[in-house]
């Protein structure tokens, strides 16, 4: 739009036959500068029709975030006006009769539904989750059946589930450690975390964890502790082989998920146990933790009793 408003303002001649003449436009009178062109090479060029600085900051796969930048430019369509993708949209939670989702324009439909956050379908995974991952999922398997001739099939909504329950939440863990103090004990399972992290092949590691003294021997490698050295070399020798690892003190109220886990380790009959999935009962505060929801502190300052 910008692009054409600008060709429709540019000056030519309605009376004399002159020859065509070369104009830098961003000078004012057309002659070359240096400053006028850096100038270009450093700014983007004005749009006013497009506002998708939120698409950077959704909390997905960069190349789902690229794929979502080509739908808001209406590069990209196809993406639920068939009886085939509107019976796998119904499997992920859609009602054949909800016609705000059927009948709404491609930017509406596609900021809307990358802002809800609600819970479909007795689902895990907030609804902004599991739609990015459908969109990105459907435009593959529609390019499998033009080019692959690829049936699209309707377990695609299994598939586009597990995806994006695997993204939201990759695997939790519980392990019954024993007699140990706290520092010992979020050790264990700071290095547990970190071997499945390997495991997983994980490329950028963010490592919350409510005991600010392992943050800081992280952060500052002067720091030592003889007692727990062989876990503590353990954790380093992990860390070293995961491209991007920070670690940040985090509140145990801002991360009751963590806490709920270490108390379920205490009542396990064996010694450690992963889970794919979310337990049951950890569910509903697993969800609190993803939403940014906490419990505040009963006293939020110290207290001395003499």
């Amino acid at each position: 739009m910008y692009v054409r408003r600008k060709i429709q303002a540019t000056p030519f001649p309605c009376v004399a036959r002159n020859e065509d003449k070369l104009a830098w436009n961003p000078s004012p009178k057309g002659p070359f500068d240096l400053r006028s062109a850096y100038l270009l090479a450093s700014e983007p060029l004005p749009d006013s029709t497009f506002q998708g600085k939120w698409i950077w900051k959704l909390d997905t796969l960069p190349r789902i975030q690229t794929f979502i930048w080509k739908c808001m430019h209406k590069s990209i369509g196809a993406l639920w006006d068939c009886h085939v993708l509107k019976r796998i949209w119904h499997r992920l939670g859609i009602s054949f009769q909800d016609t705000d989702f059927y009948s709404a324009n491609l930017q509406d439909w596609i900021t809307s539904n990358c802002r809800d956050k609600r819970i479909r379908n007795s689902g895990q995974v907030p609804w902004s989750q599991t739609f990015m991952f459908a969109i990105w999922t459907i435009w593959k398997g529609r390019n499998q059946l033009v080019f692959e001739n690829k049936e699209l099939k309707l377990s695609l909504a299994l598939d586009i589930n597990h995806r994006a329950l695997e993204f939201f939440y990759c695997v939790g863990f519980a392990r019954k450690i024993g007699v140990a103090s706290s520092f010992t004990a979020e050790l264990w399972a700071l290095r547990d975390g970190l071997l499945l992290c390997r495991q997983r092949n994980a490329q950028a590691v963010a490592v919350e964890v409510d005991a600010r003294a392992i943050v800081d021997a992280f952060n500052h490698h002067t720091n030592s502790n003889t007692i727990v050295s062989t876990i503590m070399d353990d954790c380093r020798l992990l860390v070293n082989q995961i491209p991007q690892v920070s670690f940040r003190h985090i509140y145990r109220e801002a991360n009751r998920s963590v806490d709920w886990l270490a108390n379920f380790g205490l009542k396990l009959d064996f010694e450690f146990e992963s889970f794919p999935g979310p337990p049951v009962d950890l569910i509903a505060v697993w969800k609190a933790d993803s939403h940014g929801l906490y419990c505040n502190r009963q006293c939020t300052e110290p207290v001395f009793v003499v």
